[in-house]
């Protein structure tokens, strides 16, 4: 993965992109095998790389997607 490369979102733009609250992102990273992987910058800063939301998104899509 080429982090240098990736644009990583705050939780609150994850949020926003999956039309969940923030607060289920909590409880998704607290779980022994978060759905959404996320990096740890510091003790209170996590981050999301665009990229491997996209790639859990897709996995997650169910029947054909039609262009």
């Amino acid at each position: 993965m080429d982090l240098l490369n990736d644009q990583l979102l705050r939780s609150k733009q994850v949020a926003e992109i999956l039309s969940i609250q923030s607060t289920a992102l909590e409880q998704d990273r607290a779980s022994a095998t978060p759905r959404y992987p996320f990096i740890r910058l510091g003790p209170k800063t996590v981050r999301y790389s665009l990229r491997t939301l996209e790639r859990v998104i897709a996995a997650s899509t169910v029947g054909e997607v039609s262009a």
